[in-house]
């Protein structure tokens, strides 16, 4: 015979179960298992690969592509979290451009992709943007040729299948001021592409992943100098896109996805700046900084009213001569650390304090001279849950799987689920269902505790 259950004897079990169920979730929080962070350099003149895995602190090079292609640059990198790949695209030496993939966050690399150069007719020498579209899985790049009487000619490409296969969807040389591509972004509240030009420095958006296009903004019939869009950013915690230009380096924001746009700086009228290279977001502090470059200037700008207003935080020019130029910037979300690639010395920087400060970490130039520049950085944040082991294959479908489910989550939020600028999804993957089951366990057991407690009725087995 079952004796009852006392509520005094009850609620101490119930305490234990309660204390259980916060340890079993304790394990799963991201301070027990942290996310890591991988920062992947792109140089000139060389196009090598190089990574960090400490927030900077050292690099590991790991390709060469000058020695399979002739090349100059890795001018644009962008990671797929749906595939799981890390898609890079180098700048031709006057010939052809390609685009490269890798399986395992920047260790190997294969040829996916060469531009059909048609000699003495065009020149397609350079993929310069690159984005990726978390709503349809895509990934879209930009190019920016010329043909043989010097027009621009700039073409939009979209891969469906992390870089495998590409499929041209826009030709912007037919357009009546033919224009390059410049720059890319993926605003994920209004889930749309938005790409600057070349030429007119002009903006143009797509509702439906990069099949079609529509200009927006041509910021060079207010200003004629504005003859680049050399920056574009999405902001997740505004929902707003900042796009620089060259070459009066000004500051514009749109609110509505790219319909309308405001200028908000001219940093030129200010300063020696004349173009805008990086852009990032800092979501800790919710700062966007963007960094300049020429031959007297590589200043570092930030905004901590999303936008609106802007502040000089640091020249390195001033410091050290020798960098001519921030090119891009990174945020490490692991280390909560900026990083800033430069020219001419292949060097690399990084803030700790938002951009206020910065300390030299790595030259580049004094291993291998002909790394001059560093054009491009990509932040991967890997999920320790399905982090790779040394040497081992990247993760399988299952994690494939959930870092999509949180992509699609985080677009219904407004902000990215995974982005070049480190952003971060928070993604439950099969590795974690047995400690799931064992919570879902003690949950229904307290429950019974409870109702018992409450009843005072006995706490009998299920037959």
């Amino acid at each position: 015979m079952n004796r009852p259950i006392s509520t005094r004897h009850l609620w101490p079990r119930a305490s234990l179960c309660v204390a259980a169920v916060y340890v079993v979730l304790s394990s799963l929080s991201p301070r027990a298992h942290a996310d890591t962070v991988r920062i992947v350099a792109g140089t000139a003149t060389n196009s090598q690969i190089w990574v960090s895995d400490d927030g900077g602190d050292t690099w590991t090079f790991k390709k060469d592509f000058s020695k399979e292609v002739a090349t100059y640059a890795i001018m644009g990198q962008v990671y797929d979290p749906y595939h799981d790949r890390l898609v890079a695209g180098l700048h031709g030496i006057d010939t052809y451009w390609t685009i490269w993939v890798s399986p395992d966050r920047g260790e190997t690399w294969k040829l996916k992709k060469k531009s059909d150069h048609m000699a003495g007719i065009k020149n397609e020498h350079d993929v310069r943007a690159l984005t990726y579209d978390s709503h349809n899985h895509r990934v879209i790049a930009g190019t920016i040729g010329f043909n043989l009487s010097g027009a621009l000619n700039g073409e939009i490409w979209t891969s469906d299948d992390g870089g495998d296969t590409w499929t041209m969807k826009k030709d912007l040389s037919t357009v009546q001021v033919p224009q390059g591509v410049k720059s890319l972004t993926y605003d994920s509240f209004h889930k749309r592409v938005v790409a600057g030009t070349a030429n007119s420095a002009q903006i143009w958006a797509s509702d439906d992943g990069g099949d079609t296009w529509t200009l927006k903004k041509d910021i060079s019939l207010e200003n004629p100098a504005q003859q680049f869009l050399s920056a574009l950013l999405f902001v997740p915690f505004n929902k707003r896109i900042i796009a620089g230009t060259a070459y009066n380096a000004q500051i514009w924001a749109s609110d509505d996805g790219g319909d309308t746009w405001a200028l908000k700086k001219d940093l030129a009228a200010v300063s020696l700046a004349d173009r805008i290279y990086g852009s990032v977001v800092d979501p800790g502090r919710n700062r966007i900084l963007l960094s300049t470059g020429s031959d007297d200037n590589a200043q570092i700008w930030a905004s901590d009213d999303g936008g609106d207003t802007w502040t000089m935080k640091k020249d390195l020019h001033q410091d050290n001569p020798k960098v001519t130029g921030i090119l891009c910037l990174s945020h490490d979300s692991q280390h909560n650390r900026l990083i800033a690639g430069a020219s001419d010395k292949g060097q690399i920087w990084v803030s700790d304090d938002g951009g206020d400060t910065w300390t030299l970490k790595r030259d580049l130039s004094l291993g291998s001279p002909s790394q001059a520049h560093i054009f491009s950085l990509s932040s991967i944040t890997i999920p320790q849950a399905t982090k790779p082991d040394a040497g081992t294959p990247s993760p399988d479908a299952g994690a494939d799987a959930a870092a999509d489910a949180g992509a699609d989550a985080a677009d219904d939020a407004g902000t990215p689920g995974q982005d070049a600028e480190g952003g971060c999804s928070c993604t439950v993957t099969a590795a974690s269902s047995g400690p799931l089951l064992g919570v879902f366990v003690l949950l229904l057991f307290c429950c019974r505790l409870g109702r018992a407690a409450r009843s005072g009725r006995a706490l009998r087995p299920r037959p």
